[in-house]
């Protein structure tokens, strides 16, 4: 039995020149080299051992496994806090509050389709019907607790008599509302003109809601 000198694959006949399997010119062979090509053959392993290709496919995987968790976290904490928003303004404050801008919720005009007024509505129709001395304006716009308290004849006569001294308000910049439950306020800073001297004030305009609509809860003077 004979072995190829070149890759140690077993030759189908002794005299064989070249290996049927690599084509290597096989030498002249004694016993003592069959001997010792027949052992180094059987006691070796395969000549070829394949590399796996999966390796590097596996790290990859085991990387994106790593970040995906985090990512998803993430995100799901997100999601998380904008939910919590939404639950505390609907049942702790009664009203839906954009978690990008919560002071909007307060103050900005609503979808018309609601037919529903914002403070800030409420307000600008307050501050017109004040400088135009209309005690009917300013007495529809108060809560029922308000219009108790104030008459149209008592709503007027204050006007008037702030008016008619020289104070007029020449500008105003909502600065801040708060709002808890059903009750608010609105933070105004207004711009007085009086005597040709203009000066700030600030003034804090109360709301309560009444059957789901805002009411101005106090006769202010804008003054």
């Amino acid at each position: 039995m004979s072995y190829c000198a070149g890759c140690g694959l077993e030759l189908p006949k002794d005299d064989t020149k070249f290996c049927p399997y690599c084509g290597y010119k096989q030498p002249v062979r004694t016993d003592n080299v069959r001997t010792g090509r027949s052992h180094s053959a059987s006691s070796s392993s395969t000549p070829y051992a394949p590399h796996s290709k999966s390796q590097p496919k596996k790290k990859s995987i085991g990387t994106i496994r790593n970040i995906l968790p985090g990512a998803l976290g993430t995100i799901v904490a997100i999601f998380i806090v904008i939910a919590l928003a939404g639950v505390i303004a609907v049942f702790v404050f009664g009203i839906s509050i954009d978690v990008q801008n919560p002071f909007a919720s307060f103050t900005s005009t609503p979808d018309p389709a609601s037919g529903m007024q914002t403070p800030r509505d409420i307000f600008t129709l307050y501050n017109n019907g004040f400088q135009a001395v209309d005690e009917d304006v300013i007495w529809g716009l108060l809560s029922s607790g308000a219009q108790k308290e104030y008459s149209k004849d008592k709503i007027y006569t204050i006007m008037n008599a702030y008016l008619s001294s020289g104070y007029t308000v020449s500008d105003y910049t909502i600065t801040d509302a708060q709002i808890e439950g059903d009750t608010g306020q609105l933070l105004v800073t207004f711009d007085i003109l009086a005597g040709g001297i203009e000066y700030p004030s600030d003034l804090k305009i109360p709301f309560t809601r009444e059957n789901g609509a805002w009411k101005i809860d106090d006769f202010v003077v804008l003054a």
